[in-house]
């Protein structure tokens, strides 16, 4: 699992199963993985589909918020 995703896992709240290597596994690794390429890819879409006005990365960020309902 990516480095970054795996952080923000265990920011959002997600626990430990234990350890393999030295490095903290995921309880359910496999589902939050899966949970965070279906949230990328559907971000990919959302600056993909975006208008011409929202080329600029702040267009591509208000328009993820958006699409997501974020403040």
């Amino acid at each position: 699992m990516n480095k970054n995703i795996k952080n923000l896992a265990f920011e959002a709240g997600f626990l430990s199963a234990g350890f393999s290597k030295g490095e903290p596994v995921l309880a359910n690794e496999k589902v939050i993985l899966q949970f965070a390429n279906l949230l990328i890819n559907e971000c990919i879409i959302v600056c993909e589909l975006g208008n011409t006005t929202q080329t600029t990365s702040s267009g591509a960020a208000s328009a993820i918020k958006n699409h997501f309902g974020v403040k």
